[in-house]
């Protein structure tokens, strides 16, 4: 079992040990272990952000410093500065064999924490604030959600990128073309505290990554998984590959008017079974779950 050193557990008030089962922090290949006095004597030590220079004080010259690159590079991207005392990344990107060149680096994809069961603030504009879960793994892997709906759409009011914008050009146009048969929900649109709401009784959602990469993958198709919501997908090429199953897909960057009919066809024609479903989510509460892949990774 390899011994883990996680900085800090938090996001906000909820703790990411929720993505192990009954919070504790052990996974089939290795133990976290968030006490300080820990610190020292772990295989790992696994860093959220390398700009808090402060999270590498400690750290045995023993131990192996983790950095898991999960912002999207056109919003930030770590600098030479940033890397230093790292001694792996493991990153959706390739390596800048120009920059930190004894750094290894392991192309996968970010494993993001998931939003699904987390109570967020919906007064603090598009800032997303984690509140209080009260789901761990094991709870969502036993999820059984009712369908009464057809679709939904989550987006915000974000723009910083093209993905952001062409996102909600998307958004404007189904719901056009739906009507009632459509929902639309997101901070800066129609906020909810828990995206639950937003896709447990939906039997599709519309899933479109902020940009195209083939490894670019953030917790929104999880969440969608997690939920047994159907995931109409726009983003990273590789994913199909790692979930095992062929999951329904737009163009991404397409015209609005081509996303419509794409969104119909799959609709009405859809080929994903239920246990296809079940399948890739199973892959997904795996793969692309920080605690279970990066010891994985590690290995290997």
């Amino acid at each position: 079992m390899m011994k883990i050193f996680l900085q800090n557990a938090l996001w906000g008030r909820v703790s990411l040990l929720r993505q192990t089962s009954q919070y504790s922090g052990t996974t089939a290949n290795a133990d976290y272990f968030i006490r300080k006095e820990m610190k020292s004597c772990c295989d790992y030590a696994l860093i959220l952000d390398p700009r808090e220079r402060s999270e590498l004080i400690g750290i045995s010259t023993q131990t192996k410093v983790v950095f898991v690159q999960m912002e999207n590079r056109e919003i930030w991207e770590p600098s030479s500065r940033d890397l230093e005392g790292i001694d792996i990344v493991i990153s959706p990107y390739m390596k800048d064999p120009s920059r930190n060149a004894d750094i290894h680096y392991i192309k996968y994809f970010p494993c993001v924490p998931w939003f699904y069961g987390i109570m967020f603030a919906t007064d603090k504009g598009l800032i997303h604030q984690p509140l209080k879960s009260r789901l761990e793994l094991d709870e969502m892997r036993c999820i059984e959600p009712k369908k009464s709906k057809l679709l939904s759409v989550i987006v915000s009011g974000k723009s910083g990128t093209v993905g952001h914008k062409w996102r909600r050009d998307v958004a404007v146009a189904i719901k056009g073309a739906f009507g009632e048969l459509v929902d639309i929900f997101g901070f800066g649109e129609n906020p909810v505290a828990d995206k639950r709401t937003a896709l447990d009784p939906y039997m599709y959602s519309l899933v479109i990554e902020n940009s195209l990469d083939s490894y670019y993958v953030t917790e929104k198709v999880v969440d969608c998984l997690i939920a047994k919501t159907i995931p109409i997908y726009s983003g990273a090429y590789e994913l199909d590959i790692l979930l095992e199953t062929m999951i329904p897909r737009i163009q991404y960057g397409c015209s609005p008017e081509k996303a419509v009919a794409d969104v119909k066809r799959i609709i009405w024609n859809t080929t994903m079974s239920d246990t296809e479903l079940r399948h890739a989510r199973t892959k997904a509460l795996n793969s692309l779950n920080i605690f279970d892949a990066l010891p994985e990774l590690l290995g290997e």
